[in-house]
């Protein structure tokens, strides 16, 4: 029995050592799996901390987008109130431009009547200082006429004139 107790006690010793083996492993798992853990809380600590940056950033940016959004919809209305005004000043540049035409042709109308009259004025001028000219070579003829009968009749006259002073 002896030899039945030492084998037992042979085989404990085996089991015992593997259970100690057992365990050592068990326990470099576990030291494995708790840094495994430490590591996966770590890790997920800063994947929440990096999370919440880029969430906070991401926060940030579309406050600026929208801000940015907002001031392009002002723009935008202030390019169209311009681009209204810009309409409504070629309208009125449009009416200023018909009426400088309109203005422009009747200036040329006047003109071209001032003109005709001017011309009809110079030929009635021409016309009446060749008359008075033909007027004055035709009253200077007569008056050289008139002189020569004057003289004419100074001297059929001066006899008589002599006849009245001798009477």
């Amino acid at each position: 029995d002896y030899k039945s107790l030492e084998a037992t006690i042979h085989e404990i010793r085996e089991w015992s050592q593997r259970s100690m083996m057992f365990d050592r492993d068990k326990m470099e798992e576990l030291n494995a799996l708790r840094d495994f853990q430490s590591k996966h809380l770590s890790c997920e600590a800063m994947t929440e901390m990096k999370l919440k940056d880029v969430t906070d950033s991401l926060d940030h940016k579309t406050k600026k987008l929208e801000d940015t959004y907002m001031k392009l919809i002002l723009l935008t209305k202030a390019h169209q109130k311009t681009l209204m005004a810009l309409d409504q000043q070629q309208r009125r540049n449009d009416d200023v431009q018909t009426e400088l035409q309109r203005l422009s042709q009747c200036w040329k109308a006047k003109e071209e009547q001032h003109e005709q009259r001017l011309q009809e004025m110079r030929t009635t001028l021409a016309t009446a200082t060749q008359e008075r000219i033909t007027h004055s070579a035709s009253t200077s003829e007569a008056l050289k006429s008139l002189e020569a009968q004057v003289a004419n009749f100074i001297v059929e006259n001066s006899g008589l004139q002599d006849k009245v002073q001798a009477l």
